[in-house]
């Protein structure tokens, strides 16, 4: 039985091969993502990524001439007089991240050259979370009314766009031509 399902496999098509294997990777995020979330919500691992974001991105602020108050405690920040922003587990781009991670994984290629890519990708989404973090920080002080907005919709959509130029790049620049259909 297992054989027969091994040999089926290599019958299908590169790009069913694709979607079968990145259907797979994504439901075992997704069990590993609520397990993390059961256990993990507000434990160590959320404390230390989040103070790790929190410097980040007061670094950029400080790149701009603004000095955010940190609490470590809470993961928050925000400028001195006015509202912040608290960096939970769900602002960490994990799952962005593992999207990245699955789509490169899933797709046809060398794994030499995924064993390089997909570090540099999560540095990368890493980098631009960590701006978006800090742009919130300023949304948050300077238009509040907005917070929304900027949170839920125009900055998800920037780090979205960012992760598919990636994902363009490694499909059009870094990857063997693959010919999906045949």
């Amino acid at each position: 039985m297992e054989l027969r399902i091994i040999e089926k496999y290599r019958s299908f098509t590169p790009l069913n091969k694709f979607l079968i294997k990145g259907a797979f990777l994504y439901m075992v995020w997704r069990v590993f993502r609520k397990l993390t979330i059961m256990y993990e919500m507000n434990g160590s691992v959320t404390r230390s990524f989040g103070n790790i974001y929190v410097n980040v991105a007061d670094f950029f602020l400080r790149l701009i001439g603004y000095k955010a108050e940190i609490n470590y405690e809470y993961n928050f920040m925000g400028i001195p007089g006015g509202e912040g922003v608290v960096v939970e587990f769900d602002c960490m781009a994990f799952s962005v991240m593992a999207l990245f991670s699955i789509f490169v994984i899933a797709y046809p290629g060398s794994l030499k050259v995924k064993s390089w890519y997909i570090p540099l990708g999560l540095v990368v989404i890493f980098f631009i979370n960590a701006f978006r973090i800090a742009a919130l920080t300023l949304v948050v002080h300077f238009l509040p009314q907005y917070m929304d907005l900027f949170h839920h919709f125009i900055f998800q959509a920037l780090v979205y766009f960012f992760v598919i130029l990636m994902w363009l790049f490694w499909i059009k620049k870094l990857e063997v031509k693959v010919k999906m259909n045949s």
